[in-house]
């Protein structure tokens, strides 16, 4: 099988730069999908990474089960082996165990959402930061003194 088969159906499907559709399927085999924010998905891999540390979080976010069932099946139509997200087991609400498959790692998000996927916001997008106090101070007296040896130059 594969994704030009004319049964495929596509389990992630970007809207927008920071919008992405993802197939939802229930119990019954019906289909419909469901809307992620690029903040969900980036909380989904910073979660997988937890969980391969043995760690199980008293929060898990919502969706996160849903989206690895769709990856999951996504990564069966395209043929990807030994890629796999956590499993989580719960006892009612709680989680209480994971399941990684043995000789499997984790998807990228590329290999997830496409090649031209990009979860940074768009501050790391343009490699921006927040201006430190000492920065900031630091680039105040340069402010001022290029403006004092300018009305100085001007005399």
């Amino acid at each position: 099988m594969g994704i030009d088969d004319l049964n495929y159906t596509p389990e992630f499907i970007r809207l927008e730069a920071d919008i992405y559709k993802v197939r939802i399927v229930n119990d019954e085999g019906e289909s419909y999908y469901k809307s992620y924010h690029f903040e969900q998905i980036r909380e989904f891999f910073a979660l997988e990474h937890v969980l391969h540390k043995k760690e199980i979080p008293d929060r898990i976010p919502g969706g996160y089960d849903c989206f690895c069932l769709a990856f999951e099946r996504e990564a069966t139509w395209r043929g990807l082996p030994g890629v796999s997200f956590t499993t989580i087991h719960y006892e009612g609400i709680n989680p209480v165990g994971i399941r990684f498959p043995q000789g499997s790692r984790s998807p990228t998000v590329k290999e997830v959402l496409g090649p031209d996927a990009d979860l940074r916001n768009k501050w790391e997008q343009n490699e921006a930061r927040v201006m430190t106090r000492d920065e900031d101070h630091a680039l105040r007296q340069l402010a001022i003194r290029t403006m004092n040896r300018e009305e100085k130059a001007e005399e």
